[in-house]
């Protein structure tokens, strides 16, 4: 007797997008806004840029001049090592970093 496996459908499921936040610059308390969906795949598509221009935006005031060498060197690292290897270095290197500040605080 053969086991007949069972597909899951692949509907299309809304991503959840913070579209602000709001950074307190005494005590650096980041407050994001409330998290939206979008209701059809074409209205994510035009989030996903409208998310992707506004943190563009936002690392150009926060970075400066120092943008463009960030930019130049995500390119290079990820031309280097590959883009699936790369964000692997990157998560591991974030949650250090998240670690690190925790123990200060703690």
């Amino acid at each position: 007797m053969e086991k007949k496996s069972i597909k899951k459908s692949k509907k299309w499921k809304p991503k959840k997008f913070v579209m602000g936040v709001i950074i307190d610059m005494k005590t650096g308390k980041v407050t994001p806004s409330k998290v939206i969906q979008a209701k059809t795949p074409e209205e994510e598509k035009e989030w996903e840029k409208s998310f992707a221009e506004r943190w563009i935006e936002c690392q150009k005031i926060i970075w400066g001049d120092k943008f463009d060498w960030f930019v130049k060197n995500l390119k290079y690292f990820v031309d280097k090592y590959g883009e699936e290897e790369f964000i692997r270095r990157w998560n591991k290197s974030m949650r250090e970093l998240e670690r690190r500040e925790k123990n200060k605080t703690a």
